[in-house]
């Protein structure tokens, strides 16, 4: 049985990059249908990338800080809430928002990343 080499924080920081740029082109190719729900219990392509933001920022790399802060308790928050303020079916101008770089450096996707990473392309 052979055993996967640990990634480099570099890698990661590709991966990253790799996903949101792959993000970014289905939402530029979607335009406004990003909002568009197939169900109204389903959800739109940009709930899923706003449910990808809060996932990174408050559960893995938020939970992550506070371990290495020494919190003894993980703070939890109130998804459907959550998600519910940052209104992802509303309609978006076409500015850099609308990209998912865009969005994600203004939900706090990208300062997750490189909190979590020594990518050079995070200035370090």
């Amino acid at each position: 049985m052979s055993t996967t080499p640990e990634l480099t924080t570099d890698q990661v920081a590709e991966y990253l990059e790799a996903t949101c740029a792959l993000i970014d082109s289905e939402l530029t190719a979607l335009g406004d249908d990003s909002s568009w729900h197939f169900d109204p219990k389903e959800w739109c392509a940009n709930q899923v990338v706003g449910h990808l933001v809060e996932a990174e920022k408050r559960g893995f790399a938020g939970r992550i800080r506070e371990i290495l802060a020494g919190k003894e308790k993980t703070s939890s928050w109130d998804q459907a809430e959550v998600a519910k303020q940052r209104n992802d079916c509303a309609p978006r101008s076409r500015s850099s928002a609308t990209t998912a770089r865009g969005w994600a450096r203004a939900s706090g996707w990208s300062s997750w990343a490189c909190a979590t990473t020594a990518s050079p392309s995070c200035g370090r």
